[in-house]
């Protein structure tokens, strides 16, 4: 399989009709759940400061391999 431009190929199927690559918009989506506040499952609560934020990418963007219960250990979680 290759991509070429944007459009993907697949070797050997010359007949197939080129798929295109929609933009890669991932840090804008995530971006505009964080602004909406959108399907928050965690508070973190911070120097008297309420962040509501999400749980998996929280675990998934943390330097602490345990995860949110590492952050519950770590700071005041609701």
């Amino acid at each position: 399989m290759s991509v070429v431009g944007e459009t993907v190929n697949v070797a050997g199927q010359s007949s197939c009709t080129p798929v295109k690559v929609p933009e890669c918009r991932l840090s804008d989506d995530l971006g505009t759940l964080f602004e909406r506040g959108s399907f928050c499952d965690v508070v973190l609560c911070v120097g008297g400061h309420e962040f509501h934020a999400h749980k998996a990418v929280l675990a998934g963007t943390s330097n602490l391999t345990c995860g949110i219960e590492e952050f519950r250990r770590v700071l005041s979680v609701h």
